[in-house]
């Protein structure tokens, strides 16, 4: 999967695919993700969190005796590894401090994602951040910037 392939991702609209009621998807609970050599994820961060619909679909997947068990011992995935790309945006700042050393805000969406694609079985969860996208043309071109070359990075 390369850039160019994380852009069409993100341009994808998975709540309309599902309003279509998308044959490929009715009826998996796995929602392709079973059959996939990867996953490229594009999102906002809400709330400092998860947005309702990927809630929803994360809600799909994460499926009992289909892509996780339950033991004695806790949860044990039954999906092979494979990488997963998520692009992040925020109209904030959440991976550090913003550019005037203000604290950054709470994320609770990078660690939820891990989590879950844990406990399904996959690992290889890398991220791609545009912050302060709201704050200005100014900044929201170094945030893209840097997402690009982020992306190019996390491209095999």
């Amino acid at each position: 999967m390369c850039s160019s392939d994380l852009a069409e991702v993100a341009r994808a609209d998975p709540v309309a695919d599902r309003r279509r009621g998308d044959a490929h998807h009715r009826g998996h609970g796995g929602h392709g993700v079973e059959a996939a050599d990867a996953v490229a994820i594009a999102t906002p961060m809400h709330n400092f969190g998860v947005p309702a619909a990927l809630k929803a679909w994360v809600d799909q997947i994460v499926r009992i005796h289909r892509t996780f068990r339950s033991t004695p011992q806790g949860k044990v995935g039954l999906l092979a590894d494979r990488p997963v790309f998520v692009a992040i945006s925020s109209g904030g700042w959440f991976t550090g401090p913003t550019p005037t050393g203000a604290p950054a805000q709470p994320d609770f969406l990078r660690p939820y994602l891990r989590t879950v694609f844990e406990t399904i079985g996959i690992r290889s969860v890398a991220f791609a951040t545009i912050e302060g996208a709201k704050r200005g043309p100014e900044f929201a071109e170094r945030a893209l910037a840097a997402a690009r070359a982020r992306i190019a990075e996390m491209a095999p």
